[in-house]
């Protein structure tokens, strides 16, 4: 499942593969900060009064689709970066998407109207991090203003790039390969 594009080769598989693990690793690394991400993704798609089932399925497959969209944007843009160490690669592309990430969340939360299941609103019974602390640095929307917040979506969005940086085995030459 190899294509070239602009002269690079994208293993596609690959790519849905580290975007997948990439996903399982942040949302590890999410729980032991205190986001329950799948949930909150889920209560900002179907509100409060959704089953815990629908805010697991809906929220855990919009960020597989998301993890798995980062691995290919990774594959296409990141990966064929020469002169640089897949630990440098997945790290600086953990900072890009952190960057995205901080800058769309608001973005979401005007998009849904700042109701009950957003979760940057303060009254929203679904976020796990309960907003209404506004020193909790576990809230997706910026914790209320806590100092910590950014970085730690830094290291988590880090661990996602790591991860996609040594799980991805880019495509192998047509030419160097013996079949």
């Amino acid at each position: 499942m190899a294509e070239t594009s602009g002269g690079r080769s994208v293993n596609w598989g690959s790519a849905v593969i580290a975007g997948i693990l990439g996903t399982v690793a942040i949302t590890v690394t999410l729980a032991l900060s205190g986001t329950n991400i799948m949930k909150a993704l889920g209560g900002m798609m179907l509100g409060p009064g959704a089953s815990a089932a629908a805010l697991y399925l809906v929220g855990g497959l919009i960020h597989l689709v998301i993890g798995v969209f980062y691995g290919a944007v990774y594959a296409a843009l990141f990966a064929p970066v020469s002169g640089w160490s897949k630990l440098l690669k997945g790290a600086v592309f953990g900072v890009a998407i952190t960057a995205l990430a901080l800058s769309l969340m608001p973005v979401m939360a005007s998009m849904m109207g700042g109701g009950a299941a957003n979760p940057c609103n303060p009254c929203n019974p679904c976020n796990p991090c309960n907003p209404c602390n506004p020193c909790n640095p576990c809230n997706p929307c910026g914790g209320g203003g806590s100092p910590y917040a950014a970085l730690l979506s830094l290291i988590n969005h880090a661990v996602y790039g790591v991860v996609v940086a040594f799980v991805y085995k880019g495509a192998k030459s047509s030419m160097s390969s013996s079949g």
